[in-house]
């Protein structure tokens, strides 16, 4: 079939004759191949559902691997609030001062992560992480750019507020430096070095609790009601004038109403910390007159047993049994008369 190319090999151009004979000496090879290509065909299409089977397994197991990652850090980050403690000294305890919520747990969060027993300088800054405090914060953007976008907002605020840490009103910034990292997650807040020696390098007068026991708490004055029951924890009882209480809670121009206060602010902060702190703690309540003027607070640490027994003799319930005997009494006389045995019980 090749004979008439054969004729006019190197008739017109040699080279060219040449090397096209070789290409038509090739085709019935080829052709002798569409057979064999045609016989693999249903082979790489059994291969396919194997494939498509051994990458969906692959798919399966790196989802597996990052969902057991996310489950391992949570459990790390549960474990690490849980070991996360306040340190404080009672000065700032008993300080007054106004935080909303969110900005009073990234204060937390920061003192938390400060070694208390060592010196902190006005150069060393707290870093905290998104996924270290995104369970404490209250955002309504749930996701991780979001509570980011939180975090950054209320620390903004956090950077204009003060803290009045003496009765002449005299005022020092909670920090005085805040560098944000959004590439990284996380900011880092420099403390004001007038408030450092209330935080660190701390010898006695202070007070400590695991940040856990106010984690759930959804009002900003459970939080700082917890604080002062944590201070006076070794007392157990406690009588304050509600003017003085408003005062620590920075709420003097609200509440003009004593029955409002208790109602709106006590009773909630009562019933969280009942609810979720490791404290348990009942109110009772002392008039001057016809109006309400101080507050008979019973607390102490929970244990495996109810510690609140019907008719304990606390001083919330000799005021209450006691009404007239106590009335415009101070805390002082009033103790007097309860180890006196005055009174009904």
């Amino acid at each position: 079939m090749f004979l008439p190319f054969y004729l006019f090999k190197g008739v017109i151009n040699p080279a060219i004759s040449a090397s096209t004979e070789v290409y038509l000496l090739q085709i019935p090879y080829f052709l002798l191949q569409i057979p064999y290509f045609l016989l693999q065909i249903p082979y790489f299409l059994l291969q396919i559902p194997y494939f498509l089977l051994h990458n969906l397994i692959k798919v399966v197991d790196c989802f597996m691997v990052v969902i057991t990652t996310k489950i391992f850090q949570g459990q790390l980050l549960v474990e690490k609030k849980d070991e996360m403690v306040v340190v404080k000294s009672n000065e700032v305890i008993q300080a007054s001062y106004k935080l909303s919520l969110n900005e009073q747990r990234i204060v937390l969060a920061a003192i938390a992560k400060i070694d208390s027993t060592k010196e902190l300088s006005n150069k060393d800054g707290v870093t905290i992480r998104v996924d270290e405090i995104k369970d404490l914060l209250v955002s309504s953007d749930m996701n991780i750019k979001g509570y980011y976008q939180t975090l950054k907002l209320a620390t903004d605020k956090l950077y204009e507020r003060s803290i009045l840490l003496d009765g002449e009103g005299s005022k020092r910034r909670w920090i005085y430096e805040v560098k944000y990292n959004k590439h990284h997650g996380d900011i880092t807040l420099f403390f004001s070095p007038t408030i450092i020696p209330y935080l660190s390098a701390l010898k006695g007068n202070f007070t400590k609790y695991k940040l856990e026991h106010i984690s759930q708490f959804s009002s900003v004055h459970s939080i700082r009601i917890y604080e002062l029951l944590c201070r006076w924890s070794f007392i157990g009882e406690k009588e304050i004038e509600i003017d003085e209480l408003k005062h620590l809670l920075g709420l003097e121009d609200k509440y003009d109403r004593p029955s409002n206060f208790v109602n709106r602010v006590l009773v909630k902060a009562v019933d969280e910390i009942n609810q979720y702190s490791n404290m348990r703690i009942k109110f009772g309540l002392r008039k001057t007159g016809k109006r309400i003027t101080h507050i008979q607070l019973d607390f102490g640490i929970k244990t495996g047993k109810k510690r609140l027994k019907k008719g304990k003799n606390t001083m919330a319930n000799f005021v209450a049994n006691n009404p007239d005997l106590t009335k415009g009494k101070s805390e002082w006389e009033v103790r007097q008369m309860m180890e006196a045995g005055k009174g009904n019980g």
